[in-house]
């Protein structure tokens, strides 16, 4: 199934042009096909609820053994945790969980070591998974269906999560989330510089600026609007002159003009389309861009669809400390309910995995490339790059898109280099022994190229990055990102008046994040030094061994190679904990230091054996390997190569048994029509202007 957009149709088959008088004659034509079927049945996340059978009935568990008991002072820093936002928000959700506490269980608050009221944990996970279903439909608005697991998921309760389009418009404006305009809005140099002819000056008449220009008085908008929502052009929204947003003749001559332009179906050939911030205002609507889904006409991508529930779902809980904590078994967003729109897994499959798709559906392997578009056929030689990133960034988002837009620029940007090092090997295969002179100069020249390649390299990607940032609407995006949802704000002050937009914001003071920041690096460089202990230590034991068993100190580069692995591991545990500490505002923020302090331990991680073992080691220890260092460097990053490679190898087969559970979660939506524990879902009580309070269903 391919995408249907207007680059599309310019690429497959390139529309005829029609000057607008032309165009006139047959607008109101009514030749649009009808709208896809919306599917109700559809949800974009699944909570998985823990459910022990016989909750607050026994004492014991299956085994016979008692159940764990907690106190409310047990779980309250817990819950604690699990709510985001400053500490007025933590504290007033635990306010709202405690009050559900006492009107349950009629027990009290104090710690089950002061001789507090306990109560089997089990029976607490079941008045969590009410309180968090509660919040979520009542509080967020989001619909929801519940159904109990069968067979081997008999312990289980799955919640289905979506929220309707108009909880998804409202959020989408409050974090002034940006949305692609319509390719009619502007269709490129070539619509607009269309001309008629030339005035008596001399002057070229362009056409289609001529007609932008052009008034309407209110009347005659008004008569133009009604006619082409007569002929299903326009929607019932855009059937009239709006008398407040829109108070002069240039207002709503511009909005006709623009729905004209998308009623005629003009030829696009803008490829890079603008973004804006999503606004409801119902003069703005039509300015942005609609999609054929499953659901129906929308405004939002899958990915946009996902994002702006899971911003929902951060705004009431942190899910991944719920989990951690074991209130609740996971939470995954469910790709495949975009199952019947243009890009699903399986079209990933047959166009990007298998590579055996259409040339003109190929993609590029970067995309400032005209071939990224559909309908556009990919050169031959490009094709073993060529990735469908535009489709990608769709289905995964835009970080996942960039990660691979990147593998396909540097992949192909990789020929040139490749290409001078295999005539320099050629060349030294050749060589006699009495050209050392010229090998060496060869090699100064091979190295002086490979220099040079990686500036060029650098330089043409910071090109290549802008072109996916306008493309993607990502450009400046830092200017405009929201506050992460784990942001707190200090303790003394935890919102302030902005001295920049006079608006009241979560505030931490800089100095508490830069003494934050220094204790950080103290224990980076704590990390460090026990690595390189650690490191040398290994080549001291090897030392002493060697005269004992020359096969046993053989083996050390495999414990090196396997301690690279478990220092890389512990260490990106404890960043991330560090990272978390210093209290970030953005995403890009928190990423960018966490980057940071991987990135220079990672350095020492993975090079430090390899430096000792080349420059060091034939002066402080001995080499091992037919006593050349150079030797023992070889088989050292051998070593260390094969161990990733077992490690991935085994992430690769064992990810066969987390596709067959994540096979068995696409079948909840079909279990819970079939076994609802409450099924109030009416497709008709779907309305999309109801409230919050009122948009939630299960």
């Amino acid at each position: 199934m391919s995408l249907s957009t207007p680059l599309q149709a310019a690429g497959a088959a390139p529309k005829p042009y029609r000057f607008p008088w032309d165009r006139k004659k047959i607008r109101h034509v009514r030749d649009y096909p009808e709208g896809t079927e919306p599917l109700a049945e559809l949800y974009d996340y699944l909570i998985i609820f823990n459910r022990p059978e016989d909750v607050g009935v026994t004492a014991k568990d299956d085994d016979g053994e008692a159940q764990d008991r907690v106190s409310w002072k047990d779980i309250e820093e817990s819950w604690f945790q699990a709510i985001p936002g400053d500490e007025d928000a933590k504290n007033r959700g635990v306010r709202l969980l405690r009050n559900e506490w006492l009107a349950r269980f009629r027990t009290d608050a104090v710690s089950s070591d002061l001789g507090g009221d306990t109560i089997p944990r089990a029976t607490f996970e079941s008045l969590a998974r009410e309180h968090i279903v509660d919040a979520l439909q009542r509080r967020a608005g989001l619909q929801l269906k519940l159904s109990l697991g069968g067979g081997e998921g008999g312990g289980k309760i799955y919640c289905l999560v979506r929220a309707p389009p108009s909880l998804l418009e409202r959020k989408a404006e409050k974090i002034r989330y940006k949305l692609k305009f319509r390719g009619e809005v502007d269709p490129g140099k070539d619509f607009w510089q269309r001309k008629e002819g030339y005035d008596e000056r001399g002057s070229p008449m362009y056409v289609e600026l001529r007609e932008e220009q052009q008034l309407y008085s209110k009347n005659q908008a008004n008569e133009i609007l009604e006619d082409l929502y007569a002929a299903h052009k326009i929607s019932a929204n855009d059937a009239a002159v709006f008398e407040t947003d829109e108070p002069t003749k240039k207002h709503w001559s511009r909005r006709i003009h623009t729905l004209e332009r998308v009623a005629d179906k003009v030829p696009v050939t803008n490829r890079f389309p603008a973004y804006a911030e999503f606004s409801r205002a119902p003069h703005l609507r039509h300015l942005y861009d609609e999609y054929s889904s499953n659901r129906g006409m929308t405004l939002f991508k899958s990915k946009d669809r996902l994002f702006l529930t899971k911003r929902i779902l951060d705004d009431l809980f942190d899910f991944g400390v719920l989990v951690e904590k074991g209130f609740v078994d996971s939470c995954f967003a469910l790709h495949d309910s975009s199952r019947g729109d243009a890009i699903t897994r399986e079209w990933l499959k047959e166009h990007w995995a298998y590579f055996t798709g259409h040339p003109e559906q190929m993609g590029a392997p970067f995309v400032s490339h005209d071939s990224v578009e559909i309908g556009t056929v990919c050169p031959l030689y490009l094709r073993p790059w060529a990735q469908p990133l535009l489709e990608v960034r769709e289905y995964f988002g835009e970080k996942i898109a960039l990660y691979f837009a990147w593998v396909g620029f540097y992949g192909y940007s990789l020929l040139k280099p490749a290409f001078v090092a295999l005539l320099f090997e050629i060349y030294v295969l050749l060589a006699t022994s009495s050209s050392k002179e010229a090998t060496f100069v060869s090699q100064f020249a091979l190295a002086f190229f490979v220099v040079a390649w990686a500036a060029s390299y650098k330089e043409a990607w910071d090109v290549e990055s802008k072109f996916c940032a306008v493309k993607w609407g990502t450009l400046n995006f830092e200017e405009d990102e929201v506050d992460r949802p784990q942001f707190v704000g200090d303790e003394s002050q935890p919102r302030r008046l902005s001295p920049v937009t006079y608006e009241h914001e979560t505030y931490y003071p800089e100095y508490k994040r830069t003494r934050t920041q220094v204790v950080s690096i103290l224990a980076v460089l704590a990390c460090v030094g026990l690595l390189l202990v650690c490191v040398v230590s290994l080549f001291e034991i090897q030392y002493l061994v060697y005269p004992l068993s020359r096969v046993g100190a053989e083996l050390f580069p495999i414990l090196q190679s396997v301690l690279i692995q478990l220092c890389s591991w512990a260490y990106g545990n404890f960043a991330d904990y560090l990272n978390e500490t210093e209290n970030y505002r953005t995403e890009t923020a928190f990423e960018n230091n966490l980057i940071i302090k991987k990135f220079f331990f990672e350095i020492f991680n993975n090079f430090s054996a390899l430096a000792i073992t080349a420059y060091f080691k034939k002066t402080y220890f001995t080499c091992t390997f037919s006593g050349k260092c150079l030797d023992d460097t070889k088989y050292l990053l051998i070593a260390i190569i094969a161990t990733r490679y077992a490690i991935a190898l085994y992430g690769v087969l064992s990810h066969g048994l987390v596709q067959k559970s994540t096979a068995s979660a696409t079948k909840f939506q079909d279990k819970a029509v079939a076994n609802p524990l409450r099924d109030d879902f009416d497709d008709d009580d779907d309305d999309d202007d109801a409230p919050p309070s009122s948009g939630g269903v299960f």
